[in-house]
């Protein structure tokens, strides 16, 4: 089952370094998923709302012609991952 909040759609949890759910590892700053290609996500991390392509902060792009979102920092062990795709 899926949860919605408005127009998104909650898509996965991860924990930095937990390798579950294909969560990235620990220093990563990219995760790619098959299933986030043609969608637009949004990305929280430790429940705060990422950026699109800042500079002075902590942010991602993203490609979703790949289904890559990229990190400018390096991610933190245990850091939670959160997606929602619209």
């Amino acid at each position: 089952g899926s949860s919605s909040s408005g127009l998104f759609t909650f898509f996965k949890q991860m924990i930095v370094g937990s390798g579950v759910n294909d969560a990235p590892a620990a220093g990563a700053t990219t995760y790619t998923d098959p299933l986030l290609i043609g969608k637009s996500v949004m990305v929280y991390l430790d429940s705060v709302l990422m950026g699109n392509g800042l500079s002075d902060r902590l942010s991602i792009t993203y490609n979703s012609t790949t289904g890559t979102i990229t990190w400018n920092t390096p991610l933190g062990t245990d850091q939670l991952i959160s997606i929602y795709t619209f």
